[in-house]
């Protein structure tokens, strides 16, 4: 089978969550910067698409990217 149709849906789901949170995030207002444990994340979500044939490395890649992000969403939310 196949892997690629569900990369690519998972990628597209990825991307769609990622721009979500970031306009959701961007709303306050001030200057925003990219941190380091944001630019984790998306390093291990790229990685993860990298590793589309080890499907094991590339979901678990791509689940610690998402985990990541949340934590960085958490932590830049107004309070």
């Amino acid at each position: 089978m196949n892997s690629q149709p569900e990369f690519l849906f998972l990628a597209i789901g990825v991307s769609s969550v990622l721009i979500w949170l970031f306009i959701v995030i961007g709303r306050t207002g001030d200057e925003k910067r990219v941190t380091p444990l944001i630019g984790a994340a998306i390093v291990l979500i790229v990685a993860g698409l990298f590793f589309r044939d080890l499907r094991w490395l590339g979901y678990s890649l791509i689940a610690a990217g998402l985990v990541l992000m949340g934590f960085a969403a958490l932590r830049r939310r107004p309070k």
